[in-house]
């Protein structure tokens, strides 16, 4: 995982899916986008249905019961065009970067991709280690410290999040 993060809008190789975005950004620390892609917007502005899949997987995830409030999110969101509706939330370095929601970089986007999600985000452990138990249904969530973050992916509200947290502030995860 990177350690800083770094959105370079540019004409180059943008990536084509939205776990390419995510690796480009939240893995590898960058990526390039045309600046005509990229729209800046305010968490309040994303698809209801965006927000509630975000706030789900952090509610569940960091703050273990108690409500996130918008004012957490951090405030460069970006809307990606060119890869179905896809958002794209970087740490906002300008603020209480102990707050655990200031220091993730995630990725919300419409539709069914956790599968893929979980693939690249996981990479070898994927398949068997998420395997449900026979005769279960697997949930459509995972939630894995790996190499210094909390990963985490789920499906909700007809989103897919796949977001990464640095352990150093998930461990005092702090929200107002």
């Amino acid at each position: 995982m990177a350690a800083s993060l770094l959105l370079i809008l540019a004409v180059g190789a943008a990536p084509a899916t939205p776990t390419e975005l995510y690796r480009s950004v939240c893995m590898d620390g960058g990526a390039s986008l045309d600046g005509g892609s990229v729209v800046t917007r305010k968490f309040a502005e994303l698809p209801t249905g965006a927000r509630a899949a975000y706030g789900r997987i952090q509610l569940r995830s960091l703050f273990g019961g108690k409500a996130v409030a918008a004012t957490a999110v951090p405030k460069k969101v970006y809307q990606v065009s060119g890869i179905g509706e896809t958002y794209l939330i970087v740490p906002d370095r300008s603020g209480d970067s102990v707050r655990a929601n200031n220091a993730t970089c995630a990725v919300l986007t419409k539709g069914d991709h956790l599968l893929e999600a979980r693939d690249v985000m996981l990479g070898k452990l994927s398949s068997a280690a998420f395997a449900p138990p026979p005769g279960q249904v697997a949930l459509p969530y995972f939630d894995v410290e790996l190499g210094g973050y909390r990963l985490v992916g789920a499906e909700a509200e007809g989103w897919t999040v796949m977001s990464s947290t640095p352990l150093s502030v998930t461990s005092g995860a702090q929200h107002q």
